[in-house]
C-alpha cells in the first residue's frame, strides 16, 4: 500500500475547497426537508451526488492517503464554517437561514409552503404529530432551518 499522495497537496486542498463550497451553496439553495420525510427520488437525488462529488474531488487519485487527505480537508471546512458562524454574527446570518413561515393564525400561507415544497398532506401530518386536529387550531407554523416543521397552537 502506498502513503505517496498521488497529487500535490495544494490540488488536493483546492479540489476538496472549491467541491465542498460549491456543494454548500447548492445545497443552500434547496428546499429544507427533514431526512425523515425525503422521498425515495430525495434520497436517490443525495446519494447520486455524493457519487459525483466524490468522484470530481478525487479523479487522478490512486492511493490511500489522498482520499484521507480529502477527508481531512472537507471535515476541517465543516469545522471551520460552523465555527464562523458561532463566533461570528455576520457569517451565521450569511449562512444560516431564517424559518420560513406556512401557517399564521389558522390559514395556510401557499407561498411559503411553494418554496419549501410542502404539500398540504404533509403539513397536516405534522398537525396531527403535535396533538392538533387541523389547521385551524395552529396560531403559527414554520418550517425550520433543519427541515423541522414547528406547531404553535392557538391559545
Amino acid at each position: 500500500m502506498e502513503l505517496e499522495p498521488t497529487l500535490t497537496l495544494w490540488a488536493l486542498l483546492g479540489r476538496a475547497t472549491v467541491i465542498f463550497f460549491a456543494v454548500t451553496l447548492v445545497t443552500r439553495l434547496l428546499p429544507k426537508r427533514e431526512i425523515g420525510d425525503n422521498s425515495p427520488s430525495d434520497l436517490l437525488a443525495l446519494v447520486i451526488a455524493g457519487g459525483l462529488v466524490a468522484d470530481s474531488m478525487s479523479v487522478g487519485s490512486e492511493t490511500p492517503i489522498d482520499f484521507l487527505l480529502l477527508l481531512v480537508v472537507v471535515l476541517v471546512w465543516g469545522w471551520v464554517i460552523d465555527w464562523l458562524q458561532y463566533r461570528v454574527p455576520w457569517i451565521e446570518k450569511l449562512l444560516c437561514e431564517a424559518p420560513v413561515e406556512i401557517v399564521r393564525d389558522g390559514r395556510m400561507l401557499r407561498r411559503g409552503m411553494r418554496r419549501e415544497l410542502i404539500t398540504e398532506a404533509e403539513l397536516e401530518g405534522a398537525i396531527r404529530r403535535a396533538g392538533l386536529v387541523d389547521v385551524g387550531d395552529v396560531a403559527r407554523a414554520t418550517v425550520e432551518p433543519t427541515g423541522e416543521i414547528s406547531i404553535v397552537p392557538k391559545a
